[in-house]
């Protein structure tokens, strides 16, 4: 007389090949994760240094005189600057001085420590501003 034995759960054999394809699977998705944080970390950089880029170009006139120059630096983080105030246009006033309009180039780099040597460059036109006399 033959018995009939009914398998509840699995054998060992089906845990492995299990825990094998989730390897497979695993290993495979490690890259393309390890890729979406290097992206995002390098965006949170280019984010950084747009805005140190940009408070460089509104410290113009402040902190930063409104001239022809070249003026360069190192944030605290870490982050390489440089400011080019250049002649963009000169036009002439009939009321007497013309009118000088300068382009002013802000340039941020992100430190070596960030492993990025991409750099985030912002521009605008500036006028000096008047000197108003007594």
């Amino acid at each position: 007389m033959t018995v009939e034995r009914e398998e509840n759960g699995f054998i060992l054999l089906e845990i492995l090949v299990a825990v094998a394809i989730l390897g497979l699977a695993l290993s495979n998705a490690m890259p393309t994760l390890s890729g979406a944080m290097d992206w995002l970390r390098q965006g949170g950089q280019a984010g950084l240094a747009t805005m140190q880029a940009h408070s460089l170009l509104e410290r113009i006139g402040h902190d930063i005189p409104s001239m022809q120059g070249q003026w360069d630096g190192t944030s605290a983080d870490g982050y390489r600057w440089k400011l080019d105030i250049s002649l963009y246009e000169t036009i002439p006033s009939p009321q007497g001085s013309p009118l000088v309009i300068n382009l002013a180039r802000a340039t941020v780099q992100p430190g070596p420590a960030s492993g990025s040597s991409r750099a985030v460059e912002l521009s605008t036109l500036i006028s000096p501003r008047p000197t108003v006399g007594p």
